[in-house]
């Protein structure tokens, strides 16, 4: 199926050759890179038989009549570099994906943007250097060639390569090939579209298509040509709107129709321009799926700093910050203020005759049963190992003493869980009051409160 893939990609780039040996992009490069992704390096032997099979049949359409051992000589040495230079950023890329958390990341993006470069150019100056040592390119001409070959190789592996893995990742499962779980991820990618998201795409395309045809019969070609930027901005609504492979549908069907256009309509003075404009839109394309797990990284890092890993809870630090901040403002507006001290019962007991993991279950059932009594701005942080505090905002005690109750049930009522069985806490309250209005004296209070409920208890 590759070497199919791959065949047809050659030819297509025949078809858009605009100068000898330089295509508008060159298809192949995106489906060896994806191949090699999506496959690893058993798909090395495929894809070197289809570089050498295409060397063989541009021969023969072309009527050129070379020996077959030196069709041979040609087609491997393309093969050794066309292979070589897309295994060196492929296969780390390939590793990243398997290990990686998320199917699109910032890590992942930067790499095939900045890899791609890289391994087109490398492959773009091994094939330049072959045609001049075979004599096929003057020095005069290597420059041009190379510039050439570089940008039509990178403006395909950037359009194309994303699209192609898809296909090849939904291959991989029709035929019940092996891949890696990482790599599979990116099926998650292929939702059906709905109609919603086909009119987009028709309206981008369909807006390119025309500037384009545009552009090329009248006298005002680079100011049409601008108007481009109206594409760019509906396929970028399309990236933060639609899913991944909507968008990366779009990438590639807006490569293609400016490939056509440009092979097709007069343009041939606008061939960079336009390269530059497929590679930017892809660029934005990928970074902009990259966006949401670049949020959430951002979200987690933020709440490993204010909140407690094992709980849940605000960590201290988080909780006296958010409280005295509050504090001052009732002070400010007038109001009232309660803040609760809470203390899990027998926490050393349930250590050492159920083990620490069932400790841990224990503080994270108490700060659960909290939570399930809080509301609007409450706040519940851990302040040591075994000992809580609840903020509320607006309350008095009465409403502090409902809530307490509520939770105590809360606890009392719930399936036990794990070895340790019921669990139960100790609760001390205070309101904020003028002699009780500094955060510290207010804790204080509330601790002392906490701990006589504890004596009774042990009464």
């Amino acid at each position: 199926m590759v070497l199919l893939f791959w065949v047809t990609g050659f030819f297509a780039a025949r078809l858009l050759e605009y100068a000898p040996h330089a295509s508008l992009w060159f298809p192949p490069a995106a489906i060896s890179f994806a191949a090699l992704i999506v496959y690893g390096a058993r798909i090395v032997p495929s894809i070197a038989i289809a570089c050498i099979l295409g060397t063989i049949l541009v021969d023969l359409v072309d009527s050129k009549g070379t020996a077959l051992s030196q069709l041979l000589t040609l087609g491997g040495t393309f093969a050794l570099t066309h292979v070589g230079s897309n295994l060196l950023v492929a296969l780390p890329m390939r590793r990243l994906a398997i290990h990686a958390k998320s199917a699109t990341s910032l890590a992942k993006v930067s790499l095939f943007l900045l890899g791609s470069a890289v391994a087109t150019g490398i492959g773009a100056g091994l094939g330049v250097l072959t045609l001049f040592l075979g004599g096929e390119v003057d020095v005069q001409g290597i420059g041009e060639l190379l510039s050439a070959w570089w940008i039509g190789d990178f403006v395909a592996l950037l359009a194309l390569a994303p699209f192609m893995m898809l296909v090849f990742v939904k291959i991989g499962h029709m035929i019940s090939i092996g891949i890696p779980e990482g790599i599979s991820g990116l099926l998650v990618m292929q939702r059906d579209t709905e109609t919603r998201s086909q009119g987009k795409l028709a309206l981008m395309l369909g807006m390119t298509a025309l500037i384009l045809f545009v552009a090329s019969q009248t006298d005002y070609t680079e100011l049409v040509l601008f108007l481009l930027f109206i594409p760019l901005l509906i396929q970028l609504w399309i990236v933060h709107t639609e899913n991944a492979w909507v968008s990366v549908m779009g990438v590639a069907a807006f490569a293609l129709i400016t490939a056509v256009a440009t092979a097709a309509l007069p343009l041939e003075s606008e061939v960079l321009f336009l390269k530059f404009l497929v590679i930017s839109l892809a660029a934005s394309s990928y970074l902009g799926l990259a966006v949401p797990t670049l949020y959430s990284d951002n979200t987690r890092l933020r709440s490993l700093l204010t909140h407690d890993v094992l709980t849940g809870a605000m960590n201290r630090a988080f909780f006296e910050d958010f409280a005295q901040g509050d504090l001052v403002r009732v002070e400010r507006e007038g109001g009232s203020a309660v803040l609760i001290m809470i203390d899990l019962d027998d926490l050393k007991s349930i250590n050492d005759a159920h083990g620490h993991a069932e400790g841990d279950q224990a503080l994270a059932d108490l700060v659960a049963a909290c939570e399930a009594e809080l509301s609007g701005s409450d706040r519940i942080g851990r302040l040591s190992g075994d000992e809580f505090a609840i903020y509320l905002p607006g309350q008095n005690v009465q409403q502090a003493a409902e809530r307490v109750e509520a939770i105590k049930r809360r606890l009392s009522s719930a399936s036990s869980r794990g070895a340790a069985g019921q669990i139960s806490a100790s609760f001390g309250w205070v309101q904020r009051t003028p002699e009780h209005a500094d955060f510290e004296v207010l804790l204080a209070a509330a601790d002392q409160a906490m701990y006589s409920e504890k004596r009774q208890k042990q009464a």
